[in-house]
């Protein structure tokens, strides 16, 4: 009987856990919604914004146009083309390794960069 009633008031404390961290993260997720609410308005330029929480997908939505002169509003499921703007973060990320004397904007072989792999013939 006692180890019964210990399960279940362990329920109930773990349950009122999971509900004030529920409560948490509606708060934190509404809060995020009306942030970018404010700042992308539908005929404004947008962004599809994604949190995640371990592993699992808890906030997902649209704000915006994502073409201003076709009036097409931006969808949570669109695809974008980041090739062109990773350029700048790497090359970021080349001047910091620059900075931190790992490597020289003079290297000119890709080995110098890649000594600490081991490559393997085959």
């Amino acid at each position: 009987m006692l180890k019964a009633f210990s399960s279940f008031i362990f329920c109930l404390s773990t349950t009122g856990f999971a509900n004030a961290q529920i409560s948490k993260d509606t708060t934190f997720l509404q809060s995020v919604d009306n942030l970018l609410s404010e700042h992308f308005k539908p005929d404004e330029p947008g962004c599809v914004v994604l949190i995640a929480k371990k592993d699992q997908i808890i906030y997902k939505k649209a704000f915006g146009s994502a073409d201003l002169e076709l009036n097409v509003a931006m969808q949570p499921d669109m695809v974008f083309r980041l090739g062109s703007i990773t350029k700048q973060y790497t090359a970021i990320a080349i001047l910091q390794l620059v900075e931190k004397g790992k490597i020289s904007l003079q290297d000119t072989s890709v080995s110098i960069l890649l000594k600490d792999i081991q490559l393997i013939s085959v």
